[in-house]
């Protein structure tokens, strides 16, 4: 179950920030769809972050939380109008790939997932 969802969250997460990634190199799209799109691909990130919230380890949830707020940043970057490009916009993608870094390792030392 908790592998279920630690899948889960780390899909909702990438997909989330395909979906910034696709926006933020756009050029043409609308600052509406921008928004939209973007808030609507974090939204199901909320609900998987409380279950791991009740279900795992103290320092997987400050993993989770910590990429969470990460990928917010680059969320509300993208709804800005921000670019791939621009400093701001790689120093906080640069800042959600080390935590979610963190968040896997947090995971896999949870499940007792050795990495190779």
């Amino acid at each position: 179950m908790l592998r279920d969802l630690y899948g889960e969250y780390l899909a909702a997460l990438s997909q989330a920030r395909h979906t910034f990634g696709n926006h933020t190199s756009s050029r043409g799209s609308e600052p509406s769809s921008r928004g939209r799109d973007s808030h609507d691909a974090f939204a199901p990130c909320y609900p998987m972050r409380q279950q791991l919230t009740i279900t795992a380890p103290a320092e997987t949830v400050r993993a989770s939380d910590a990429a969470f707020r990460a990928l917010r940043t680059l969320r509300d970057l993208t709804v800005a109008g921000s670019s791939k490009e621009s400093s701001e916009y790689r120093e906080a993608h640069a800042c959600f790939l080390r935590e979610l870094e963190h968040l896997h390792t947090a995971m896999r030392t949870d499940l007792g997932i050795a990495r190779d």
